[in-house]
């Protein structure tokens, strides 16, 4: 009886060892791979630069409720004044922005998702074969 279950215990081991061996990346799949998720949080950055230069402000988290704060919509995820906050509820005060500090920030962004697109570019060219 205890054979039969080492048994099975050591075909489980190979059969979840085979997949895992299967599911292994090719190198040239690897560098797109994080290639692309540099790309995506870069162009996430952009496009939360883009929104905060043409608003002219940003919301952070507030300390304290006093004075004009502002709440998450539940339904929209939009930004709303918050009269009577809820317990719990996150808070966020407006703060307006620097707009040429947010413009060099942007080209700075824009210049690292075409150092980006380059690499994920050269990929190809190091790994012609997926080898």
């Amino acid at each position: 009886m205890k054979w039969v279950k080492i048994m099975r215990q050591l075909f489980l081991y190979t059969v979840v060892l085979g997949i895992l061996s299967a599911c292994t990346l090719t190198p040239l799949e690897q560098c797109r791979a994080n290639a692309s998720r540099s790309l995506f949080n870069v162009e996430e950055s952009i496009r939360e630069t883009q929104k905060n230069i043409a608003l002219g402000y940003v919301f952070v988290p507030a300390d304290n409720a006093i004075g004009a704060t502002y709440c998450q919509s539940p339904v929209t995820g939009r930004m709303r004044l918050c009269l009577q906050p809820e317990d719990g509820q996150a808070l966020f005060k407006r703060l307006r922005i620097e707009p040429q500090a947010e413009q060099a920030k942007l080209d700075v962004l824009l210049r690292r998702r075409d150092e980006i697109l380059t690499a994920r570019a050269q990929c190809d060219v190091a790994f012609p074969a997926g080898v």
